[in-house]
């Protein structure tokens, strides 16, 4: 009994290391869960009827991958996870078309704008000529704002939750 004890401490105490661990490895974030909003729509709690109420029915409505995207024109779309009750993975604006952060960026925007609002990003990714501002949730980086940003300018916005 005492030795199935000490084996239990000592996996519990593997275990917290390793949970702190790879905690430690996540970016911090700096979004308060009212930031997680993109076009009046926030990335958390939202459904299909959410988008619909807000923006009327999608032009087109398409499945792949395990996702459903609701197509707005060329440049708003809103992807749901899920097998029934589908919920809200990610939302992505890709032109000047009035769809703006709870922060009141959009696209078109310069890159100044992100700091001005957000502060340094938590993580920046440069992909040939286009650079990739990510600003993460608070609580957890499974929730972010990603901002797109070509010659200065911001080209796309992402909003995701991969919770």
């Amino acid at each position: 009994m005492k030795r199935k004890l000490t084996i239990l401490s000592i996996f519990a105490l593997v275990m917290f290391y390793a949970v702190s661990t790879y905690a430690s490895f996540l970016p911090q974030g700096t979004l308060k869960e009212e930031q997680l909003t993109l076009g009046y729509i926030p990335i958390l709690d939202s459904s299909p009827q959410t988008v619909t109420q807000m923006y009327g029915q999608p032009s087109s409505i398409n499945e792949r991958k395990g996702l459903v995207h609701y197509c707005y024109g060329d440049s708003l779309i809103f992807s749901f996870r899920g097998e029934g009750n589908l919920w809200l993975y990610e939302i992505t604006t890709s032109d000047k078309n009035g769809i703006k952060t709870a922060d009141g960026i959009e696209v078109g925007m310069p890159v100044s704008k992100l700091y001005d609002v957000y502060g340094a990003p938590n993580e920046t990714i440069q992909h040939q000529d286009i650079t990739r501002y990510c600003y993460y949730w608070e609580v957890t980086s499974y929730a972010y704002l990603a901002f797109s940003v070509k010659n200065g300018v911001i080209t796309k916005i992402v909003l995701n939750s991969n919770l």
